[in-house]
């Protein structure tokens, strides 16, 4: 990732980051690279989804459930 700087390390930043790469992927030129470059945006966010889903979902059975919760969301 060669234009990551340390303003794109925090979440605000990287999602800010992210709308401007999908910006510039979707007006690019080459139809075929914009396809298969936005697919591969899709699974990327697809795989990190699942992956937190299993994440919350380890957290079912623990009885300190609603606390961590509570503190992933502050």
């Amino acid at each position: 990732m060669s234009e990551v700087q340390e303003q794109y390390l925090n979440a605000e930043g990287m999602v800010e980051q992210l709308n401007l790469l999908v910006e510039q992927i979707e007006s690019y030129p080459d139809a075929k690279i914009r396809e298969k470059t936005l697919d591969l945006v899709q699974i990327i966010l697809a795989l990190h989804r699942e992956a937190l889903r299993r994440v919350l979902t380890s957290f079912d059975s623990l009885p300190e459930k609603e606390q961590i919760l509570s503190r992933i969301t502050e």
